[in-house]
């Protein structure tokens, strides 16, 4: 049109070149007021740490908040244990961490654990826990909740001082029996494919079979991850969809050829399922190396039953007495266990520590002021001295990344510097915390994905990387 009018000579050449140049700047200025807003809102809310208030569309802290913890109070007081406050007790208490210096916890009264509590009783209003919930970064609220259900649960039952007791015992070992005895159609068995996989790798030979077994058994693992003892109304899934699958890379880069490896370590989540894919898995390990060489997998587990799936100090005992009462009839599996349960204490070590029980990120390991705390000697080696690092499931995720809400296109190798050795994560997405950099690109772009996909637990990753230094 100004061409039109430039030609019909209504226009000179200097009011046609302001004109454009007017037309340039409003569409420039329309665009910012359009964009920038949501520019600016994603960066600001980028890296943040997630809590109720700040993240109205929070999903996972918010829906954990309304519905997760009443529903684990709910059970605990009907499995065994009536006397504990229930949940609107809790939100209308008051806030303290002074149970903490109770007879549980007052043993793993560390620096960390100390300066912790110190933290929340300064920063946060005592009167009011509901307020706490809801300002605290979530967590923090997570830890107190889970901390809290221990106190009463332990001290309900002062009969037992000296002994902790896990509040969701009834449920792991029931979780088990449900699966294993399933005759549901539509249900397969998870323990019985594992113990059959478990078996194909005992007795296999040759290099493609091999890495055949390590996808499945990894994808399975995944899959095991998928859901846990606290999403007590979210569907489970068979199968988790991988929006980075590494398997091979893994495969062709590290497992193929372990004559350097001595040691693997092994941050576990969950109990049951996922737990005996993890033993299997190291297991594969052992096998692949050799029998009879040095090869130690290390399965770092909690000091005390914090949260509802975990596993904890001991628990392996409790897992294989449960598999050898579901599959006493069944020689060829009982062998297997047998050949599995040989390595323990040897090749297969399970290791508690207060540690993995606390909320603090783990770059903590690298920052100056802890540099010298005993409490954390050994937790920088397991980062720094291991052939491989493997990270399992949403919480040691979030505490490895930082539990903050990133943009899922930033790579997560900035955020891992600390970590001095490769590391593979299996890890299903049950919170906003994720990290998928140009892997997850083809991923993102995908318009089946559901809004929920960060938390439903229906995808996740098998995710290598070569963090050597």
């Amino acid at each position: 049109m100004l061409t039109q009018l430039y030609i019909l000579a209504l226009f000179t050449k200097i009011e046609l070149a302001k004109e454009l140049i007017l037309i340039i700047l409003g569409c420039i200025i329309t665009l910012a007021f359009t964009y920038l807003p949501k520019y600016i809102n994603r960066k600001c809310s980028e890296n943040r740490i997630p809590n109720v208030i700040r993240y109205n569309n929070d999903s996972f802290a918010r829906e954990t908040i309304k519905y997760r913890f009443r529903n684990i109070i709910t059970n605990i007081k009907a499995d065994k244990y009536p006397d504990i406050p229930d949940y609107s007790e809790l939100t209308g208490s008051k806030f303290s961490i002074g149970f903490l210096d109770n007879d549980i916890f007052s043993r793993y009264s560390d620096e960390l654990l100390k300066s912790w509590a110190k933290q929340q009783n300064t920063q946060y209003d005592q009167n009011d826990v509901s307020k706490f919930f809801t300002n605290a970064p979530f967590i923090d609220v997570e830890h107190y909740f889970y901390f809290y259900i221990l106190h009463h649960v332990n001290n309900s039952h002062g009969e037992n001082t000296g002994k902790i007791i896990d509040p969701y015992r009834e449920n792991k070992i029931s979780s088990m029996e449900k699966d294993y005895f399933s005759t549901s159609g539509t249900h397969e068995s998870k323990i019985k494919k594992l113990l059959e996989l478990g078996l194909k790798i005992k007795n296999c030979t040759g290099d493609r079979n091999q890495e055949e077994n390590l996808g499945k058994l990894l994808k399975m693992n995944l899959s095991a991850n998928s859901t846990d003892l606290s999403q007590l109304f979210w569907e489970q899934f068979s199968e988790v969809r991988a929006a980075i699958d590494d398997s091979k890379e893994f495969w062709a880069d590290y497992a193929s050829d372990l004559g350097g490896t001595s040691r693997i370590n092994i941050l576990v989540d969950n109990f049951g399922i996922e737990f005996l894919s993890d033993i299997i898995l190291g297991y594969y390990f052992i096998l692949k190396k050799g029998r009879d060489t040095d090869i130690e997998i290390i399965y770092h587990v909690n000091e005390l039953p914090i949260f509802v799936s975990d596993v904890k100090s001991g628990d392996e005992k409790l897992l294989f007495d449960i598999l050898s009462k579901l599959t006493e009839n069944n020689e060829e599996y009982t062998a297997l266990l047998d050949d599995i349960r040989s390595f323990i204490g040897t090749k297969l070590i399970f290791r508690p520590d207060f540690f993995w029980n606390m909320p603090d990120n783990y770059n903590i390991v690298s920052k100056s002021e802890y540099k010298n705390t005993r409490e954390l000697s050994a937790i920088k080696d397991i980062f720094n001295g291991s052939n491989l690092l493997i990270v399992k499931g949403d919480l040691n995720y979030r505490r490895m990344v930082g539990d903050r809400n990133y943009n899922p296109n930033k790579k997560i190798e900035s955020r891992i510097g600390y970590i001095k050795c490769p590391v593979l994560i299996i890890r299903s997405f049950k919170s906003d915390c994720t990290l998928l950099g140009r892997k997850g690109r083809d991923f993102l772009r995908n318009k089946n994905i559901e809004q929920d996909w960060q938390s439903s637990g229906k995808y996740g990753i098998i995710q290598y990387i070569d963090n050597h230094r």
